[in-house]
């Protein structure tokens, strides 16, 4: 088996690179060809170019206007941390209120409590009973036959007192507390 022939190689000429295109910009005329030549070669000397050619004001302007965005958002992000900052310091100040009226809630409850429970009430109770029967033992004491009137009237109102609080008191006790909890 022999190998098979293939065609000859195609000749190429070295002086023949590969072309690349450029896009020049509008005003290119103006340059002589060899400024062209070299301008193609060196790269950076065509940006260079390009960019003094082009017209470069409008991205000025943009850039301009987004400093100014920019410069405008910092003084907003400013502004904004200082109402963050006043902001923490109002809500620091509403919990302190809130633990002062919390403890104060709690001393007012404890007062309540300690004026007012079943304990405290029938021992009040009882005080009121002891110093009406006192009074009216005190007036029995003292009886003038001055005023017999004046003095039956407020007898009868101490003793039916006397006895109003006694028979209270003598329910409350045969029903229990007067609040359930729970």
């Amino acid at each position: 088996m022999s190998t098979p022939e293939l065609p000859p190689k195609p000749v190429t000429d070295k002086s023949e690179t590969k072309q690349v295109q450029v896009d020049l910009p509008a005003n290119s005329h103006l340059l002589s060809v060899e400024e062209l030549k070299e301008i193609i070669q060196a790269r950076d000397k065509l940006q260079a170019y390009v960019n003094r050619f082009c017209k470069n004001d409008e991205v000025k302007k943009q850039v301009g206007s987004y400093k100014t965005v920019l410069s405008n958002l910092k003084e907003d992000f400013r502004y904004l941390e200082d109402q963050k900052f006043e902001l923490q310091d109002n809500l620091d100040a509403y919990h302190r209120l809130e633990c002062q009226y919390r403890e104060k809630l709690q001393l007012l409850d404890m007062a309540i409590n300690d004026s007012y429970n079943d304990p405290t009430l029938k021992h009040k109770f009882k005080s009121q009973i002891r110093e009406l029967d006192e009074k009216s033992r005190a007036m029995e004491a003292r009886l003038d036959a001055t005023d017999v009137d004046a003095f039956i009237s407020e007898y009868i109102s101490l003793r039916t007192n006397y006895h109003l609080y006694s028979e209270k008191l003598n329910t409350w006790d045969s029903q229990g507390a007067l609040i359930n909890d729970g």
